[in-house]
């Protein structure tokens, strides 16, 4: 995950990937850094940020 395509992540920060419009990628992989802890909370949250864009083009292609 990361803030541009630079070559050194995957998707953006709502888990979209990079130069693949419409496909997401979601789970534990996307988290950016090494997690000291249990990254479950994480993960759910970025999840729901991912949802949410989701969701927010499947609304804009609707409206279309």
């Amino acid at each position: 995950m990361g803030v541009r395509d630079d070559g050194t992540s995957v998707c953006d920060p709502t888990s979209q990937v990079w130069g693949v419009r419409g496909l997401f990628v979601a789970g534990n992989g996307v988290i950016p850094t090494p997690t000291a802890c249990n990254p479950t909370l994480t993960a759910v949250a970025l999840a729901v940020r991912g949802a949410r864009r989701v969701a927010a083009e499947l609304n804009q292609r609707k409206d279309a």
